[in-house]
């Protein structure tokens, strides 16, 4: 499962309330702020399975449909080429963009009667490498260009030997946009080119003590130290023909999109206007080497407890602890054609927007797989198992190509019919229908079975080719506001949403439930702000049943890791009470967030059968969620001086995140710190020194998968374990020039 870093309630730092007394209160404060990644923004989740990185929209647009297979970070980074982003509430992120979850709109900077230019040059403690530039201004009566280019370079903490920049991406945009009285349109083209790691680099081992504290690894320093072999040499069989292929995995991250968006509006009699997107998002090819690590074992005289021989790349046999990957070589092509038209009204009273989408989309996604092995500790060594660098081929590989096809209609709208009530509702419908060709096994057969060396052509496997299904999808919320004296509000909000599956449902083997997911949250309490403060307390209650999402899990068979890849079916609920609050005056500003809450499983069931033969029925149901804080607090201050200086930190605390859904393993409750200073430089040039960690915080994060099938407690005392970790001390430094 996905980790989750942060839990339902903090979202309500973004529901854009329909009270009165929060009007301007909610925006993107810290939303980039990322305790583990400096490229993307930290994930975000409220108890639901689609929680994770916000989703990411352009110019009212989504970056492409869905997020697979063009995460939104893959063609997106902000920055100069932005006249700025903000932030949907969650009730309009489900009515305008089909989304359950935190999202951010970014709007692309067209450029005006002045011509405005930046350059930004950034560097850290790491050897990061950043430029970023724009331009944009009137070249004719009526006419206005815009240019930008993105490049980003960062080694990040763990200076790995097997690649130099583990993060790689370069952006390139150009758009021209013509202005008239009651009108405006713009076509805007972007060109990216992404070679980031998805995973692999990100990890550290540790000994687990049982209590919730770890213990370096034989001295080794989380972040700091490199856990990823400079061998990377790796042969696979391709899913899709059969075909026999190799290379070095820091070369097989390669995506190159292109995006084309025509756009505009027009202002129509009686206060309409009519704002209109025809987006085109594209890519020949994606590649990614996706990695994740499947359990820890321990080799006595070069040989498993199961008998096959592991040595080093030369032959010499290995002892000692042995670090199993599952790696997957992914193949991608997809082609969104996405148009929208919006129509919107303001009143005394109303404010209406009513929108049709209509997009079409193909994807095909083909993801072979393997294991690989290296020892466990800093700079570790490639191992071989049994002469093989490479091995158990194909055994969770993922396989379908196919499109989809909506209409989508929504109706927004905002009321206020005195100075007392406000309130909104929100309908949203999708009609749609989609198409699927892969490599599942119908109810009962078993010819798509994974097995060593699968694919497409073995002579057994069958494709299942159009697999056709017409769905509709709908959405509701309503939210009222009541000013009960002065400045103080009573408030409740409710949303419901109802989604089918997508052709990416049908990757695995597992035919998937046809069942549609249904979200739900609901919540109420009370607001009240006066000239230098404001204060929100709220009750929310967020519920998701019938959720698939593949994953793996790992169980140690007689001392050796063994990894399955299924589909999981489960449901979340939870109830939490956050409270938040922002305090100004004159330049000082603090803003602080509560959140109490208590995330578990629903209805989530486990039959694993091993290669042993035993059946084991493992049971989710009731314990929480792993990876989510039940107790999470947020102090952010700033203070501002003159305009020229700018002093901010941001203090973090979550309290204790289960490392596994059996909840017998856990981490101890960690901050996460951010401050930074910015000194304005004459009225063109701002300086801005930014810190990471500053608090030298030092602990893992996450999910551990091979604890997911330990459930005696006393098992995991003193157990080897790897996972993702908190970012290092961090120094990041940013030069702006404006022109």
């Amino acid at each position: 499962m996905k980790r989750y870093s942060l839990a339902i309630l903090v979202l309500l730092t973004a529901f854009a309330s329909p009270a009165l007394a929060q009007e301007n209160a909610s925006d993107d404060r810290n939303v980039m702020l990322n305790a583990e990644s400096g490229s993307a923004p930290r994930e975000i989740s409220f108890g639901l399975p689609t929680g994770g990185s916000p989703a990411i929209r352009e110019d009212g647009m989504a970056l492409a449909y869905g997020n697979s297979p063009a995460t939104p970070y893959f063609h997106w980074a902000g920055g100069n080429s932005y006249d700025g982003r903000t932030l949907l509430s969650v009730p309009e992120a489900t009515i305008l963009a089909g989304d359950i979850g935190f999202v951010v709109d970014s709007f692309t900077r067209l450029g005006g009667d002045t011509p405005w230019g930046g350059v930004t040059l950034g560097t850290s403690s790491n050897g990061l490498i950043r430029v970023d530039a724009a331009w944009a201004g009137r070249v004719a009566k009526g006419w206005y260009l815009m240019t930008g280019a993105y490049l980003n370079l960062d080694p990040t903490s763990v200076n790995s030997p097997s690649r130099k920049y583990i993060e790689q991406k370069q952006i390139y945009r150009l758009g021209l946009t013509r202005r008239w009285k009651d009108a405006s349109a713009s076509l805007l083209y972007k060109f990216s080119i992404c070679n980031d790691a998805t995973d692999g680099y990100g990890y550290a081992p540790f000994i687990y003590n049982g209590d919730g504290t770890i213990t370096p690894f034989e001295g080794f320093r989380l972040g700091r130290d490199n856990y990823f072999p400079a061998d990377d040499a790796v042969s696979w069989i391709d899913v899709k023909d059969g075909t026999h292929r190799s290379g070095n995995l820091r070369d097989l991250d390669d995506r190159r999109m292109h995006d084309v968006m025509l756009m505009g509006y027009v202002r129509l009699p009686k206060n309409w206007r009519l704002d209109m997107q025809a987006h085109f998002s594209g890519s020949g090819h994606m590649n990614s080497a996706k990695m994740s690590l499947v359990g820890i074992d321990q080799v006595a005289g070069g040989k498993t407890s199961a008998g096959t021989q592991v040595t080093l790349a030369d032959g010499t046999p290995y002892s000692g602890y042995v670090q199993n990957r599952l790696a997957t070589i992914s193949q991608a092509t997809y082609a969104d054609f996405m148009n929208q038209v919006v129509a919107s009204k303001r009143t005394a009273g109303h404010y209406l927007r009513l929108g049709l989408n209509a997009w079409y989309d193909w994807q095909e996604e083909y993801g072979s797989t393997f294991f690989f092995a290296h020892s466990v500790g800093k700079d570790p060594v490639r191992l071989h198992f049994d002469g093989l660098p490479t091995w158990k081929l194909n055994l969770n590989s993922t396989f379908f190509y196919g499109f989809k096809e909506e209409l989508t209609g929504f109706v927004i709208d905002e009321f206020t019919p005195n100075d007392r009530l406000r309130g909104r509702i929100g309908l949203r419908g999708k009609l749609y229908r989609y198409g699927v060709d892969c490599l599942v096994n119908p109810p009962g057969e078993t010819f798509n079975t994974r097995t060593e060396g699968f694919h497409a052509k073995n002579g057994v496997a069958k494709l299942q080719k159009d697999l056709i299904y017409n769905k509709f999808d709908y959405a509701l919320t309503g939210s009222l506001s009541y000013r009960l004296a002065g400045r103080l509000f009573l408030t409740g909000e409710g949303l419901y949403y109802e989604m089918n599956r997508g052709p990416g449902s049908f990757k695995s083997a597992s035919f998937p439930i046809m069942e549609p997911a249904a979200d739900l949250i609901a919540r109420g309490g009370l607001m009240y702000d006066n000239s230098w403060m404001d204060i929100t307390t709220m009750v929310s209650y967020v519920s998701a049943l019938n959720s698939i999402r593949l994953m793996s899990v790992t169980k140690q068979i007689n001392g050796v890791s063994e990894t399955q890849t299924y589909q999981a079916h489960y449901g979340i609920g939870t109830v939490g009470i956050t409270t938040e609050a922002n305090v100004h005056h004159n330049g000082f500003l603090l803003h602080a967030l509560l959140t109490l809450q208590n995330p578990r499983y629903l209805d989530y069931e486990n039959t694993f059968t091993f290669s042993n033969g035993q059946t084991e029925e493992i049971s989710y149901t009731g314990n929480f969620v792993s990876g989510i804080s039940r107790m999470e607090l947020e102090l952010d201050p700033s203070y501002s001086w003159k305009n020229v200086w700018r002093f901010w930190a941001s203090f973090r605390y979550f309290s204790r995140q289960y490392v596994s859904r059996t909840n017998n393993a856990y981490f101890n409750g960690h901050w996460e710190t951010f401050c930074g200073v910015d000194r304005q430089i004459g009225s063109r040039c701002k300086f801005s020194l930014n810190v990471v960690n500053f608090l030298f915080q030092n602990g893992a994060k996450g999910s551990i998968d091979v604890a997911d099938t330990i459930t005696d407690k006393k098992m995991l005392e003193g157990l080897v374990m790897a996972g993702t970790y908190i970012r290092p001390f961090t120094l990041e430094a940013n030069l702006t020039y404006t022109f």
